[in-house]
């Protein structure tokens, strides 16, 4: 099987050309998928939003009143110009998510901020399989050293 990028990297961030939308882009765009409502996550102007119905209302407050934000439930599929997506738990903060992207049997996961301990205040990470996984690594280099959760 050959492999299809289904997401490129562009000067605004993570751009699927097949389904003609950015995943969590840095400028605006015209259909924004968002993993969350955390400020380097989402930025205002985007024509329209998609981000889990869990966390609609928070993106809502950050973007304002005016803001076009469409809330996917957690597992449901979306087509966009013939590409699947669907939003799975990411188990950040409230409304946080994983997106996954299928396009002719090609599957890709972006993670945006992902915690895979338990937390009461958000869904549990939730595993996808995929062929290719782009995560976020903000806090992965070993000069950061963190306590078990239980502890802290």
């Amino acid at each position: 099987m050959s492999r299809i990028p289904l997401l490129r990297l562009t000067n605004s961030g993570l751009y699927c050309e097949q389904g003609g939308f950015h995943v969590d882009p840095w400028s605006p765009s015209a259909c924004a998928v968002v993993t969350h409502a955390h400020g380097d996550h989402a930025v205002k102007g985007s024509r329209k939003y998609l981000t889990a119905e869990s966390g609609r209302l928070i993106l809502q407050h950050r973007m304002g009143p005016r803001a076009e934000i469409e809330g996917l439930p957690f597992g449901q599929t979306l087509d966009l110009n013939g590409v699947k997506v669907s939003l799975h738990p990411a188990g950040h903060i409230l409304g946080s998510s994983q997106v996954r992207v299928e396009y002719r049997d090609e599957v890709w996961v972006v993670s945006g901020d992902y915690k895979v301990a338990p937390d009461a205040t958000c869904a549990a990470f939730e595993p996808v399989k995929c062929h290719t996984f782009i995560t976020e690594s903000t806090f992965a280099h070993p000069y950061y050293h963190w306590e078990p959760q239980a502890e802290t």
